[in-house]
């Protein structure tokens, strides 16, 4: 499951918003991007699942990577790279490599892209089975659009992962609904959407649901061995 989180100190509401999403979607894997948690606390739990911290932006972490306990050994996983925009861990089922990923909207397309594409690569050819998901901030949705500003970076992107063996296994919605509205070419005021949080699986073939968010409009849940994913919508 992926979820912008707009800043998960913003108010315990928000942190009562994760709790119950994660009561009702039962996710295995969890990306948090935009959490906005301050470097000098790794102290942020979240009940029956385990967290990892990436590298720090400045003085913040803008993302984190939730795998539930019992998937957990009793000694941490390894590790295998992290950086201020991707995160990998090593499960000992597979064993299975896992990578959160929040790729900044501010980035251009060379800050940033080799490098995760370089991570992909090195993951992929030592790794059989291997899953990651997060905020791309490149709206696949878009792909075949010629008036998308990023679509150049959105092909390379798209390029790479299938060079080293991704499949994208969603979603086919959109993921991001804009709380402003917006007037359209024809004059209606509509909300701006996108699909910027992606899931992409290496040597797996699992399906993808889609769960609607409380706050953002939707979050990614991929279905991951022994996950209990569902597609219900929220009351």
């Amino acid at each position: 499951m992926t979820w912008n989180v707009s800043n998960i100190n913003k108010s315990h509401y928000r942190e009562l918003q994760l709790k119950n999403l994660l009561d009702e979607v039962q996710p295995d894997v969890v990306t948090l991007t935009e959490t906005e948690l301050p470097s000098s606390d790794t102290t942020f739990a979240v009940e029956n699942y385990t967290v990892w911290y990436p590298e720090p932006v400045g003085d913040k972490f803008r993302l984190l990577l939730l795998v539930r306990t019992h998937l957990v050994p009793i000694s941490n996983p390894t590790v295998i790279c992290r950086s201020t925009q991707d995160l990998w861990i090593k499960l000992p089922s597979g064993p299975l490599a896992l990578g959160a990923v929040y790729r900044q909207w501010g980035k251009g397309k060379k800050e940033g892209m080799a490098t995760f594409l370089e991570h992909v690569e090195n993951i992929s050819s030592t790794y059989n089975r291997t899953a990651t998901l997060g905020d791309y901030n490149l709206d696949i949705g878009k792909k075949d659009d010629p008036n998308y500003y990023r679509a150049a970076m959105l092909r390379e992107h798209l390029s790479g992962m299938e060079n080293h063996g991704f499949s994208f296994m969603g979603p086919a919605t959109n993921t991001y609904s804009s709380h402003g509205l917006f007037m359209s070419e024809g004059g209606d005021y509509n909300h701006r959407r996108s699909t910027l949080d992606h899931v992409y699986t290496h040597g797996l073939g699992e399906r993808v649901a889609v769960a609607p968010s409380p706050t953002q409009p939707q979050t990614t849940c991929p279905w991951l061995p022994q996950s209990r994913c569902n597609a219900r919508t929220r009351a």
